[in-house]
């Protein structure tokens, strides 16, 4: 099957070999997305996303607003409750970057 469409599109073999089998290994992460790009390491489900967005908006009625050292914290501390390894803080850059609505 793979040689016949590797000469009938005029690509190698191996390729059409190698897609088929990462295409068999793909993994749903616990939400059920497929993510081609990584992200099936989900840290925070979304009711612990929604307690973070919650505790910056408490912090920012009462006047003191939340800086990333202390989203950090208080996600990691999230994450310590689910006895899981540390959460790093690339993961928490990338996060915070996709989050724009909290800077």
């Amino acid at each position: 099957m793979a040689s016949a469409a590797a000469k009938m599109f005029h690509v190698n073999v191996s390729s059409i070999r190698i897609r088929l089998l990462c295409e068999r290994h793909e993994e749903r992460n616990s939400c059920g997305i497929l993510n081609q790009h990584g992200g099936n390491n989900l840290i925070l489900n979304k009711a612990q996303e929604q307690a973070v967005f919650r505790f910056c908006q408490d912090q920012l009625e009462m006047g003191l607003g939340a800086t990333p050292s202390i989203l950090y914290a208080a996600i990691c501390h999230l994450h310590q409750q689910e006895n899981c390894n540390p959460l790093s803080l690339r993961w928490f850059q990338l996060w915070f970057k996709k989050n724009p609505e909290l800077e």
